[in-house]
């Protein structure tokens, strides 16, 4: 298993959402959709997904490794959409550590 950060676009706007693969996505949560992703379709229509940005599980935090790449992206870029509702793990805090903000950094470099 990986986390990806995706990348939503229409045509007015782009936004982005952190997740972790599934061994089963019927099963598991393996597809995004909550009411932030809802709300964004329903502002800017129609929209395509991208994968940006693929992590190995053993390059993040055992525990908290997409709550930390949230929590991390929430603050270093703040000025773009995440379409993440909630850090998935309440544990984390707002908190990150270096891993996540290294690959939220290569992130930063890829979009300028």
């Amino acid at each position: 298993m990986s986390h990806y950060i995706r990348q939503a676009m229409s045509f007015s706007a782009k936004a982005f959402y952190i997740g972790k693969t599934r061994k089963d996505p019927l099963t598991q949560r393996g597809e995004p959709s909550n009411k932030s992703i809802s709300k964004f379709i329903q502002d800017n229509g129609e929209i395509t997904w991208k994968i940006v940005m693929t992590i190995p599980d053993h390059q993040l935090h055992p525990e908290f490794g997409e709550a930390y790449l949230i929590n991390c992206f929430k603050k270093k870029l703040s000025h773009l959409t995440l379409l993440n509702k909630n850090s998935p793990h309440e544990m984390a805090l707002d908190t990150y550590d270096n891993k996540s903000e290294s690959f939220i950094n290569k992130l930063g470099m890829l979009l300028v």
